[in-house]
């Protein structure tokens, strides 16, 4: 349903462009509701809300035979109403207690029973850790559907299926997962049902912020419901948690604090299956390990997990209770990832991983709060970069199939040569806490132009295509990288020498706004339906004009002419105040009478060597 605000004296009035297929089918009026993109019909309903695309059919004209008639008629009849399909979820909801005390019977019998060992397991000095605590399942818990709690919505197959097809492009950019690109939709929502609605969620977004609604609406419904309500814990809840996070737009809404508490809950998940920890049933050290497809899932998720968490925490610095280590069960993930992955994606997403670990490692060291001396801190972001070029020059593909590696790798390179601009203002300091960032100098502020130069041509290369189908990870590079060229364009005040308008001509901050501020076609007020990449193109487009207001302010004073001030006020005098102070510990009067060269009396008074020759002279 299209609806195009009401201009003149009621600016609020909503009409309807084009009915929706729902009301076209029933034959109702299609009537706006309150929220934007959706009719009334629909919202109430749970529908998503599709309008017609094809022109109208043409009024039916007389025809000589009766034949011809039935074939023009099959040929111009208009397409009925799309089909839809609804995603059935179960939540497991334990038995009451207080209803049933065997279920408490069951539940304690296996972990007391791990207090009394058999007789062989008696003796042994080892306790059995591997064997995890099993609680009895059939008569415990049951299952329930989810939607006895609330109207199960209808969604458009066509919607749908468009949106899956675009999500296969976007997986190139985070191939944690795989896909089958012959998989229906229906079949997909019996086999993997969340992980399908996270698809549909956070892909739609790409297409318009409003239209996802109905989506979004449900993902969390079913999150919450599962996550917290049923206690589930499971991979497939876990995928669909970390595709929500990687695309949706978290990045138009800085201050919101949703992507760190859906973070949290995927960090809880990956604790609790495990996935952070040495599988027991593969041998980490074996050269020739039996990878199931189960345990290639669990790897690939948990790397990826790792990279979407880690590289959003180093870049907004506000992961209070999330701790992310690069242990060495996660390079062995990535080395079984590269050796034995089953797709192009594995290999891409170990690379991903491995520089993600060099950020964050990097982030720790330059930015916060270190133990070691400047010198070895430039030593250890040193070894980063030897690090980061030999991961580079041993990529098993070439860098330019993987868009998302290929940025990756260039901003890593402008981040260790002055990651300490990136900063975010701190309070001061404490006395428990002295932070003391790696000094900047001129060298590493020529070698950041031009690494930072050389990011910019590579994003402004990109085609919307490209862009639209960025994670939250990738479009936090591009805003790390405005950052870096604005501060880089000015003065900065821990390098007095820093020449800016050098950098300026070197950077082409402007030409890289004004390419990521351009839109395709004007927004009008009427047009409410805006993709994410538009959006990002506003937020882009306002970031330019403070740029130019404070690049005028800037070259105005530079014009302007000096005010003259009295030196004794304005500070231009104090380099000059020890030398005043040194003449006047002198003494004031010298001895008026000294010795010259042959003894002859010389007077070192400047008014008696110019009197005393008038005796002499003739009166």
């Amino acid at each position: 349903m299209n609806l195009d605000a009401g201009t003149g004296d009621n600016p609020a009035r909503k009409r309807v462009a084009t009915a929706c297929e729902a009301c076209r089918a029933t034959k109702i009026r299609c009537q706006p509701s309150d929220q934007p993109g959706v009719c009334k019909k629909c919202l109430e309903s749970k529908r998503e809300c599709i309008s017609r695309t094809t022109p109208r059919p043409r009024r039916p004209r007389k025809y000589a035979s009766h034949q011809d008639q039935q074939l023009h008629q099959a040929q111009a009849a208009p397409p009925g109403p799309s089909s839809t399909f609804s995603i059935d979820f179960s939540v497991s909801t334990g038995s009451e207690i207080d209803d049933n005390f065997e279920t408490l019977r069951d539940t304690h019998d296996v972990v007391i029973d791990r207090l009394f060992p058999e007789d062989d397991e008696e003796m042994s000095p080892f306790p059995d850790s591997g064997r995890s605590i099993q609680t009895p399942t059939s008569s415990s818990a049951q299952s329930h559907s989810i939607h006895d709690f609330h109207t199960k919505p209808s969604f458009n197959v066509a919607s749908a299926e468009s949106l899956l097809t675009s999500f296969h492009s976007m997986l190139t950019y985070f191939p944690f997962i795989t896909l089958s690109e012959d998989t229906p939709i229906r079949q997909m929502a019996a086999a993997k049902p969340f992980v399908l609605l996270s698809i549909l969620s956070s892909t739609s977004g790409s297409k318009t912020l409003q239209g996802h609604t109905l989506y979004d609406e449900e993902f969390r419904k079913v999150l919450g419901l599962k996550f917290v309500a049923g206690g589930e814990r499971s991979l497939e809840l876990l995928q669909g948690l970390l595709i929500y996070c990687a695309w949706y737009p978290f990045h138009l809404r800085p201050k919101n604090k949703q992507a760190f508490q859906y973070m949290r809950m995927a960090a809880d998940m990956v604790h609790d299956l495990e996935l952070d920890q040495q599988q027991p049933d593969l041998n980490m050290w074996s050269d020739t390990p039996n990878l199931t497809d189960d345990q290639l899932d669990r790897i690939r998720v948990y790397v990826g997990y790792f990279y979407i968490v880690s590289s959003f925490l180093a870049t907004w610095k506000r992961g209070k209770g999330i701790e992310v280590p690069y242990t060495s069960w996660t390079a062995r993930c990535c080395d079984l990832l590269e050796k034995y992955g089953k797709t192009q994606g594995d290999i891409v997403l170990a690379a991903q991983t491995r520089v993600t670990s060099i950020l964050s490692q990097a982030s720790k060291t330059l930015n916060e709060k270190y133990d070691q001396g400047e010198e070895d801190r430039r030593i250890m972001v040193a070894g980063f970069k030897f690090e980061l070029a030999q991961m580079e020059s041993s990529l098993a593909f070439p860098l330019s199939i993987s868009v998302s590696l290929r940025v990756q790798v260039l901003f890593m390179k402008a981040f260790l040569d002055s990651g300490t601009l990136l900063r975010f203002p701190r309070p001061p300091p404490s006395e428990s806490y002295k932070w003391e960032p790696c000094p900047l100098s001129n060298a590493k502020l020529h070698d950041c132009v031009y690494s930072t130069a050389a990011f910019y041509q590579e994003v402004m290369s990109l085609d919307d295509a490209a862009l639209s189908c960025f994670t939250i990870v990738d479009w936090s590079r591009p805003i790390l990288a405005t950052i870096l060229g604005i501060r880089l364009s000015f003065r900065i005040q821990e390098c007095p020498d820093w020449d800016s308008e050098w950098a300026r001509s070197q950077l082409k901050l402007d030409d890289y706004l004004a390419r990521m501020s351009q839109q395709k076609s004007d927004l009008t007020p009427a047009s409410k339906k805006v993709d994410i990449l538009s959006a990002s193109r506003t937020v882009m487009s306002v970031v330019r004009e403070k740029y130019q207001k404070r690049l005028a302010a800037v070259e105005r004073q530079g014009k302007s002419p000096a005010r003259i001030t009295c030196p004794m006020l304005d500070g231009s005098m104090e380099p000059y105040f020890p030398v005043w102070d040194a003449a006047l510990n002198q003494p004031l009067m010298m001895e008026s009478l000294g010795e010259g060269p042959d003894g002859q009396p010389v007077f070192q008074d400047l008014w008696t060597a110019m009197t005393t020759g008038w005796a002499h002279d003739d009166l």
